[in-house]
């Protein structure tokens, strides 16, 4: 049963040709300039849950909920402007040609790998790329603290970052720099400031 889950799970990611990353014009600019830079989130030693790399997402709403968010909550980014880039991806190109990693379910795998790339900076594992859940933020970086300390069992930390208002979001981390060549951008949405 497991296995046909994952079947239909990869049937559903090859259907997704578009894919959205929610940033600010200036960063933007930056892309149109010098291409997309996976090892940009190394650089500022940033600990997402799929390691350092560039995040795309298949839900536009998801993309735009981020970087309205980033905007809104983050003190510096007040006077950016918010924006979401368009990219269509030959995804059965991807799985065919680059080492990918699937975490298609909230279960312990999913857990040890994000509580590992939340514990240090840097590119922690050897994926090309990885698509995946998205955990919640809200109680992230506290529980997965917890969970690695084992103050809190597994099941107690993945009800904690799981949220059924992101059950339709989903991450494409991108960490090699090749895959870059197949990401083809066909639009880019400059959103309301609020």
């Amino acid at each position: 049963m497991a296995h046909h889950k994952y079947a239909l799970q990869m049937i559903k990611l090859n259907m997704k040709s578009k894919w959205y990353h929610g940033t600010f014009t200036d960063a933007y600019e930056d892309i149109q300039k010098n291409g997309i830079d996976v090892e940009k989130g190394i650089k500022m030693r940033r600990m997402l849950d799929f390691g350092p790399g560039f995040y795309l997402t298949s839900n536009k709403s998801q993309a735009e909920r981020f970087i309205l968010g980033k905007h809104q909550n983050i003190p510096f980014n007040k006077h950016k402007t918010p924006c979401v880039i368009e990219y269509n991806i030959d995804i059965r190109f991807l799985i065919s040609q680059f080492n990918g990693h699937f975490l298609f379910e909230f279960d312990k795998e999913f857990a040890d790998f994000v509580t590992l790339n939340r514990e240090k900076p840097g590119l922690l594992h050897s994926y090309d790329f990885v698509y995946g859940k998205v955990a919640d933020g809200k109680s992230l970086v506290e529980a997965t603290n917890q969970y690695r300390k084992g103050e809190i069992s597994e099941s107690k930390y993945l009800r904690t970052i799981t949220h059924l208002r992101y059950a339709d979001d989903d991450q494409l981390s991108i960490h090699n720099r090749s895959i870059s060549d197949i990401i083809k951008e066909t639009n880019m949405r400059i959103l309301e400031r609020s």
